[in-house]
């Protein structure tokens, strides 16, 4: 289930979906939200939301990220016991977010996913990691 606006024609670098992730007693919690750029035409825009929430996206794409979650935890609490700073890791998780851009567009929810994991300062500092199994 993505997004599709038929004959409106979206820019493949204006990112417009949005993943707020914060992490509340050691669980990453992540909110998709759409935030179209001033480039987004109105009309394009007001379809955007519309479409966002009759079909609750956000929800959907929020269980897929969940799963994204469970590894990048791991990969964060690796590196972190690597010696990797959460600036470190921060940067390889944008660069992750670039790859499956290339593929998928910025506004796919992966690419959200990961791009909100880097701006999280708590999960890139390790503070999931006792949502690991041990």
């Amino acid at each position: 289930m993505y997004l599709h606006l038929y004959l409106d024609r979206l820019s493949d670098v204006d990112p417009f979906l949005v993943a707020d992730v914060t992490v509340q007693s050691g669980v990453p919690e992540i909110e998709y939200r759409v935030e179209p750029t001033p480039a987004v035409p109105a009309h394009v825009a007001s379809r955007l939301k519309t479409h966002f929430t009759k079909l609750d996206l956000a929800k959907y794409y929020q269980r897929r990220a969940i799963e994204e979650a469970g590894i990048q935890v791991q990969y964060v609490a690796e590196e972190l016991a690597d010696g990797a700073s959460p600036s470190d890791l921060q940067d390889d998780l944008r660069r992750q977010a670039g790859y499956v851009a290339a593929i998928r567009g910025v506004n796919h929810w992966r690419s959200a996913a990961l791009v909100g994991f880097a701006n999280s300062h708590q999960f890139t500092s390790g503070a999931c990691t006792g949502w690991l199994p041990q």
